[in-house]
């Protein structure tokens, strides 16, 4: 074609190949493939501006055309005077640095005894990307179909299910060649599945044409060796460009998971057999499948409505089945033992039919696979009310005192040492001798019973005084301890004391029995007086006595 290079230069052209998505580019034929011209679309397509590129080959700027394989231009202009143009798919690098793909039709055109390569380039990045992913696609699938476990197979949505396509892997877990499927089944899917199993394949293809999402059901084929194979069959339709509709299916053979199911299930039956019968409430916890079972004797102690539970942590914490200051205690004992950190029985009370919580004790038993894992917890449940309440009784009986309710001296003495034990140097205690004045008196002059209730309204009145966990004990018939735990300085210890030896104060205005009734405070401090309870109280209780020889009704901290 006989044509000078600037007569190409057509903008009305060039703007309409532009709207097309074309771009029009002429190189020369030499060692650098100069550029001599080339529309905006081109440059703007790499990110440069007309003029920052001179050449596609070369060092000035950076080369943009790339390629693991050079092209050979002499083969392209051999090819173009042979067949009068060529194309090539050229690499080309953008200003950002990714690459993009072009391809360029071209043919030789002839000025002033040079040739050029003329021609159009429109972006295939796209296409190019789409046909290599297509091609990885069919790859992967022609790999997958050969390796799996199962077979691939492509079917017709007809009456027989027809097939259009079987793998190797299909062939590999029923015995048969595509022959002998042809041959036997007349090429039908229908008709290699069990009997009792087609109507329920025909309902899910069904199913599957009103939702069009994957399917996955199980269902019986035949086998070359006469009898069935279980398989899981995944499919769905899908529609090719022509419209044809196809089922694609990928079938796992399940047989002998099937079997191992099935003996599973005749175990359970057996096993759950047991749990019906069992005299104690017995709850079967499934860890893997997320499920729980009651026995009936559970539902019977404990009724109905925690039977839609199926996470036990969930279960315990969000429900009032626990008792609400047990939830944390049963949490983390069963964490521990799941964990393989704790064992032995766990106490605490449980909500029962009537609304009541009992004391109840359960016997955990963790079932593990072979790599260890936790799979299953049974948990045999006992009713330890009546025990435990007697129990309990027996204990407040051994650690109170039977007048006051308050601690007894060894109780006192125990409670003490543990706290001062696991106390820090930097922590501040402080304990108070308290004595009641005069006592004696009370007793000989208005009789026992007059000083019991004493006793008892001087008790009640220390103890509104502390804190919960504050300790409150009687020692003696008239004398009593507190131990004040966490106390912030030496000064609110003696305003405590004195607050104390005001209880006394109102004992005279509320009580009209009793007359001329005061109290004597000592007061000694942790850690400057001692680290254990002997020696704290032997300088409370020296404080006490400093208090009743200054006077009575009065308090003293002890000083060495």
């Amino acid at each position: 074609m006989n044509m000078e290079c600037d007569s190409f230069n057509s903008k009305d052209c060039e703007q309409s190949l532009q709207s097309l998505g074309f771009s029009v580019l002429c190189c020369a034929n030499d060692a650098s493939l100069t550029i001599r011209h080339a529309s905006e679309s081109f440059y703007s397509t790499l990110g440069y501006r007309n003029g920052e590129i001179t050449s596609l080959l070369g060092n000035r700027p950076r080369s943009v055309l790339r390629g693991d394989e050079p092209i050979d231009w002499k083969k392209v202009r051999s090819e173009i005077k042979e067949n009068g143009n060529a194309t090539r798919e050229l690499r080309l690098i953008k200003k950002d640095g990714h690459h993009i793909w072009m391809q360029y039709r071209m043919y030789i055109i002839k000025k002033n005894g040079h040739e050029y390569f003329m021609g159009i380039a429109n972006d295939i990045t796209l296409k190019r990307r789409s046909h290599n992913e297509t091609r990885e696609q069919a790859r992967e699938l022609k790999a997958l179909s050969e390796n799996i476990p199962g077979g691939v197979l492509r079917f017709k949505n007809d009456d027989k299910l027809t097939f259009a396509f079987i793998s190797e892997g299909f062939c590999r877990i029923t015995g048969y060649t595509r022959d002998e499927i042809k041959e036997n089944f007349c090429s039908s899917l229908l008709n290699m599945v069990y009997k009792d199993d087609r109507a329920m394949l025909r309902e899910h293809v069904r199913k599957q044409e009103e939702k069009s999402e994957t399917i996955e059901i199980t269902y019986r084929i035949s086998a070359k060796h006469g009898g069935f194979i279980w398989v899981m069959d995944k499919f769905r339709l899908i529609t090719d460009y022509d419209g044809k509709v196809w089922l694609y299916s990928v079938l796992i053979d399940i047989t002998n998971a099937k079997k191992a199911e099935d003996a599973l299930a005749e175990s359970e039956a057996r096993y759950r057999l047991i749990l019906d019968y069992a005299s104690d409430p017995v709850l079967d916890v499934d860890i893997k499948n997320s499920k729980l079972y009651f026995s009936p004797v559970f539902y019977s102690k404990f009724g109905k409505s925690h039977r839609n539970i199926t996470d036990l942590a969930e279960g315990l914490r969000t429900t009032s089945f626990v008792h609400p200051d047990d939830k944390e205690h049963l949490s983390v004992k069963l964490r521990e033992i799941l964990n393989g950190g704790g064992n032995g029985d766990i106490e605490c009370r449980l909500k029962d039919i009537y609304g009541k919580y009992i004391w109840c004790n359960i016997h955990p038993t963790i079932l593990r696979n072979r790599q260890g894992t936790p799979t299953r917890i049974i948990l045999l449940i006992s009713d330890i009310d009546k025990h435990k309440k007697e129990t309990q009784l027996l204990r407040s009986r051994a650690e109170h005192d039977l007048l006051t309710g308050l601690y007894n001296r060894v109780t006192v003495t125990g409670m003490i040492d543990t706290i001062l034990s696991e106390s820090k140097p930097a922590d501040r205690h402080a304990m108070f001798v308290i004595d009641i004045d005069n006592f004696k008196n009370v007793n000989d002059t208005m009789g026992h019973l007059c000083g019991d209730r004493l006793i008892v309204e001087t008790a009640a009145l220390l103890q509104k005084q502390f804190r919960s966990d504050d300790v409150v004990g009687r020692i003696g018939g008239d004398e009593f301890v507190v131990f004040m735990k966490n106390i912030k300085s030496a000064a609110m210890a003696e305003n405590k004391a004195k607050r104390i030896c005001g209880l006394f104060h109102s004992i005279k205005k509320t009580s009209a029995h009793v007359c001329g009734i005061s109290g004597s405070v000592g007061v000694a401090l942790f850690p400057r007086d001692g680290d254990n309870y002997e020696e704290i109280f032997q300088k409370a209780d020296h404080a006490m006595y400093e208090a009743k020889n200054n006077g009575k009704d009065n308090y003293h901290i002890y000083s060495a």
